[in-house]
């Protein structure tokens, strides 16, 4: 069905990034801020550098207080879900950025410059997947993006494709992993997603959305729209000339320069694993 929110939404991001992107002080206070209050957090070991600092502030629209939560969030996820939020080798996964069953980065930007993550949730496969590399898959690519300034100032669109959502997917999402998947959608990931797309939605998945909504924060549900059918809403938002075939479109995936920019980021998921809260949750 047509959306027209997802338009109206796009109309309104560039004055947002204008009147941020104009306070260039703004900026400079607000990582001082920031770079405060993480080092007088006893119980965190946090990189206070300008280039990992300036993620979390862009993220919350260079609002200080709620770019230091998003790194409270950050670090606390890694603490209470060690298995799931784990920056790993991306060698590891090579298979799985290979074949593109997961999801891809789009080679091209939609018309305001913002990267599109394509999440193939429709694609799961329970028998070979497991929750946790499905997840932390998403999360390298989601951690090199977000270490690109212009990422960092834009965010980022995803494109959801539903397309081949079964009800062996309704019952592999548990209460668990439909509550871990939030935590890392709305709450600790330093990159603003500024629009979800969901495309080509079956009945069956009304059944999983329908315990996930509930769940969502105001903000999120806001962000959703959705697209069946011919996708011309879509191509209102995205030009079909970035968009696949699978969406009406004549782009193309190089799986290789996505996974080349994911494994060029390995020394940095390295090093992030020395942070972090040094103490155990109570």
């Amino acid at each position: 069905m047509v959306v027209t929110t997802a338009e109206a939404a796009v109309a309104a991001v560039p004055r947002k990034q204008e009147e941020m992107e104009d306070n260039a002080e703004a900026v400079l206070e607000g990582l001082q801020g920031l770079r405060e209050l993480v080092q007088a957090d006893a119980d965190l070991v946090c990189p206070v550098t300008d280039e990992f600092l300036s993620r979390f502030l862009w993220a919350a629209d260079l609002d200080v207080k709620k770019s230091y939560h998003l790194v409270q969030e950050y670090f606390a996820a890694r603490r209470d879900y060690p298995d799931v939020f784990l920056l790993n080798d991306p060698n590891m996964y090579v298979s799985i950025f290979e074949s593109n069953e997961l999801g891809f980065e789009l080679a091209d930007r939609d018309a305001l410059g913002r990267r599109i993550f394509v999440a193939r949730i429709g694609d799961m496969d329970p028998t070979r997947h497991k929750f946790e590399e499905v997840l932390q898959t998403c999360l390298m690519t989601l951690e090199s993006l977000s270490v690109d300034p212009e990422v960092q100032r834009l965010g980022i669109v995803v494109l959801v494709d539903i397309t081949r959502f079964s009800y062996k997917l309704v019952r592999w999402l548990t209460p668990y992993k439909i509550k871990v998947s939030l935590k890392f959608l709305q709450d600790c990931i330093p990159i603003k997603m500024q629009a979800f797309y969901c495309v080509n939605a079956p009945r069956v998945f009304s059944l999983t959305y329908n315990a996930v909504k509930p769940l969502m924060k105001e903000e999120f549900r806001r962000k959703i729209s959705w697209h069946n059918g011919d996708l011309s809403s879509l191509h209102k938002v995205i030009p079909p000339c970035v968009l696949t075939k699978d969406f009406g479109g004549t782009g193309e995936v190089n799986w290789a320069d996505w996974f080349n920019h994911v494994l060029e980021k390995k020394p940095m998921f390295e090093e992030l694993k020395s942070y972090g809260y040094v103490k155990q949750r109570k």
